[in-house]
């Protein structure tokens, strides 16, 4: 035996090891390759992991799933089933080598088995190490906190989408696609961390929530919102309806009795012009547009605090009778193009729930039950990336991708007669995300009607008719001290920046507290478009 720092090498040879099952026996070896212990017991039992109908039942490794799904919202779910036996490979890369690391850290020194000598070497460890090391991972998989919450929540993310995908792959026909490479989601690491570990803390804001009550007791009266001269007179016209007789003209009336029956059944009589209210088929449709391909840790928080918005008003627009709407997200990474939709019809929560107090576990489930994951945390971008622009340009193409993600996921719920065919929407905002420093930026700041013609002129040929511009600008580097701004008529007074309540706030409280002060303005920024109050 030799060894190289903590890690010794048994020279096996080409021969099988003894002892063990054969699955066992290339765990062992696929390991050491990584240099990463693993004793006969514990391949024996990793061997077992992937046979076993349920996962999560598994007397040894299926603690790893209940605490992947514990910190996901998923307690009593995530390996609960047949369906989660596509994650068993993803479970060893991503949950069992890192806990198998470090518990050789803490072990302090181990035994890999090998084919060739390492130069030099010492008296390797007696066989008391394989017993400390194996207590190791078994305190590792006792709680969650030796490995810390982070890690559970982004292992919970990737078994997730490796049970998605093995479950899309059985799902495609032979020959109708299989051939084709379609890889695992590989989740954000700093994502899941916002989106499960961080907790918003919105802003104690009262009149949002009078401004909430006030939405619920009206929206049935005024579902599309206020619109010029909608429901009132617009001009006069010629009619022959008796319906239309209370609408006449004063002037009609000064003629005699048979004149008017004359004039109502051959020419028509002057009545005021009132158009009906507008139908719409759909309620709102919101779009938040964001450039991460410098990948960013502000565009990362930004996308978790639209999520949680997000969530937050599916709850609230169900409330307040506007729920056929759509919150899109699309961005652009280095890889390309992608979009996520998080629909309001057909949402399920618990009755009575206050959206804006929602925290804890009621919300880190609801997030795994909102259909978001695991597309929205993977970092494999779902189209082909187009030639970068930079401005108005970027808007479009991705609000173009978003509502193609939009249709292709359920055309028929959209009230649209076709896929290429938008769907009829009472009011449209978007939310244009813009770095510190860009010129873009700087016209946001510094002349917003500017950038704001030229946002509604690019967007104007993907969503048609006019769309309501929010411009959020983000740092470049995060730090105590950076803050958010929002420029638009739907921000309170026209801007508004965001930063942490407390000026000493530093570390997790400033990120909770900055993460509630951006999803507070997606709120108060949507809830106004509803209201209408500046068209």
């Amino acid at each position: 035996m030799t060894h190289e720092g903590p890690l010794f090498i048994r020279v096996d040879g080409p021969a099988p090891m003894t002892g063990v099952s054969e699955r066992a026996g290339h765990l062992i070896a696929a390991m050491a390759e990584r240099h990463v212990p693993l004793t006969p017991r514990l391949a024996e039992t990793l061997a077992g992991l992937e046979q076993a109908g349920r996962p999560a039942d598994h007397p040894f490794w299926g603690r790893g799933f209940n605490l992947a799904g514990a910190a996901i919202g998923l307690t009593r779910v995530l390996g609960a089933s047949e369906f989660w036996r596509g994650a068993s490979e993803v479970f060893c890369s991503n949950v069992a080598e890192p806990i198998l690391r470090q518990a050789a850290i803490r072990t302090g020194a181990v035994v890999l088995s090998g084919r060739a000598p390492l130069p030099g070497g010492k008296r390797a460890p007696d066989q008391h190490w394989v017993s400390s090391f194996e207590s190791e991972v078994d305190r590792f998989l006792e709680t969650e906190a030796p490995m810390g919450r982070g890690f559970w929540a982004e292992s919970g993310v990737a078994l997730y989408g490796a049970a998605m995908k093995a479950a899309t792959d059985r799902a495609i026909p032979r020959g109708q696609g299989r051939h084709r490479p379609h890889p695992v989601p590989e989740p954000e690491p700093l994502l899941c961390h916002l989106l499960y570990v961080a907790e918003p803390v919105l802003p104690d804001d009262a009149a949002l929530k009078q401004r909430l009550q006030r939405s619920r007791s009206n929206a049935r009266r005024k579902r599309s919102g206020f619109r010029p001269k909608e429901g009132g007179v617009n001009g006069i016209r010629i009619s022959n309806r008796v319906e239309d007789l209370p609408d006449a003209t004063m002037s009609e009336f000064f003629m005699p009795p048979e004149a008017i029956a004359h004039r109502l059944l051959h020419e028509g009589i002057l009545v005021r012009n009132r158009p009906p209210f507008r139908q719409p088929r759909r309620d709102l449709l919101s779009l938040c547009l964001c450039d991460r391909r410098a990948a960013s840790e502000a565009t990362a928080i930004v996308k978790a605090a639209w999520c949680d918005a997000a969530l937050r008003l599916r709850i609230v627009l169900s409330q307040i009778g506007q729920d056929k709407s759509d919150l899109l997200w699309s961005e652009q990474t280095g890889l390309g193009v992608t979009s996520d939709h998080l629909g309001v019809e057909n949402a399920e929560f618990p009755s009575g729930i206050d959206a804006l107090a929602m925290k804890e576990h009621v919300r880190v489930s609801m997030l795994s039950r909102s259909g978001l994951l695991p597309h929205f945390a993977d970092t494999l971008a779902s189209a082909a990336s187009p030639e970068p622009t930079d401005g108005p340009e970027d808007a479009a193409l991705l609000a173009r991708v978003a509502l193609a993600r939009l249709m292709a996921l359920n055309p028929l719920a959209t009230g649209a007669r076709s896929a290429s065919e938008l769907p009829d929407y009472a009011r449209k905002l978007c939310f244009v995300t813009l770095t510190e420093g860009t010129d873009a930026a700087t016209i946001a700041d510094e002349d917003w009607p500017a950038l704001r013609t030229a946002l509604t002129a690019g967007l104007a040929g993907v969503l048609e008719d006019r769309v309501i511009p929010v411009a959020l600008i983000v740092p470049r580097v995060i730090s105590d001290a950076a803050h958010f701004v929002a420029v638009g008529e739907l921000a309170p007074g026209g801007r508004l920046e965001m930063t942490s309540a407390d000026p000493d706030a530093t570390g997790r409280q400033w990120v909770d507290e900055i993460l509630g002060a951006l999803s507070d303005c997606f709120i108060r920024c949507t809830i106004e478009a509803i209201d209408g109050r500046r068209d």
